[in-house]
C-alpha cells in the first residue's frame, strides 16, 4: 500500500513521456537552391526567419524548385539550432499562385 502513491505518479507521467512531437508546417520563399537542400525565408510564426531545409530520405519532388518560388514545407520537428536553423523536409508543395512559373 505504501507504493500506491509512487505507482500513481508513474502512471500519470507515462503518457507525457511517450507523446511524439508533430511535424511543423510553414510557408516560405526560396532564397537559394542546392542539390539536396534549399535556403528559405519565412514570415510565419515558427520560431525562425531563415532555414536551411534538407530533403528527408525518400522525399521526391515532381517539380523543379527555383529562387523566389513560394512553397509550403512540412518538416520533422527536430530543429538544429544554428544560423540559419537546419530542418529536414518530409513534404514540399508549391503555393498555388506560384505553380505556373
Amino acid at each position: 500500500m505504501k507504493y500506491l502513491p509512487a505507482l500513481f505518479l508513474i502512471l500519470l507521467l507515462l503518457p507525457a513521456c511517450s507523446s511524439k512531437d508533430e511535424n511543423i508546417t510553414f510557408s516560405a520563399v526560396i532564397d537559394s537552391v542546392d542539390h539536396n537542400s534549399i535556403l528559405v525565408s519565412t514570415d510565419d510564426d515558427v520560431g525562425f526567419e531563415k532555414a536551411r531545409v534538407v530533403f528527408a530520405h525518400g522525399l521526391e519532388l515532381p517539380f523543379n524548385l527555383f529562387v523566389g518560388q513560394m512553397v509550403e514545407i512540412e518538416a520533422l520537428p527536430e530543429i538544429r539550432e544554428s544560423y540559419p536553423v537546419q530542418i529536414a523536409a518530409v513534404n514540399i508543395t508549391v503555393e498555388p499562385s506560384h505553380s505556373a512559373e
